[in-house]
């Protein structure tokens, strides 16, 4: 189903990409001549404010809170 979905969104990529290529041939994309290069830009780092932050290291401190109690259950029996 995956490799469905993946084949069906290059279709539909390529077709786009067809249509705003500007080619006086009218040659249609062939897919065995694309080669796809993912380039992934990162939109934001980081939190919003300073209610995400301590958002965020509330939920750290309960993490590590959770493992000690682990491992001090596992050291215990």
């Amino acid at each position: 189903m995956r490799a469905d979905r993946r084949a069906w969104r290059l279709r539909a990529d390529l077709a786009q990409l067809d249509a705003d290529t500007d080619d006086p041939n009218d040659i249609p994309i062939d897919p065995s001549t694309v080669v796809v290069i993912n380039d992934w830009v990162p939109v934001h780092f980081g939190h919003h404010d300073h209610a995400e932050r301590e958002l965020a290291l509330a939920i750290a401190e309960r993490n590590r809170q959770q493992r000690r109690s682990k491992i001090e259950t596992r050291r215990a029996a």
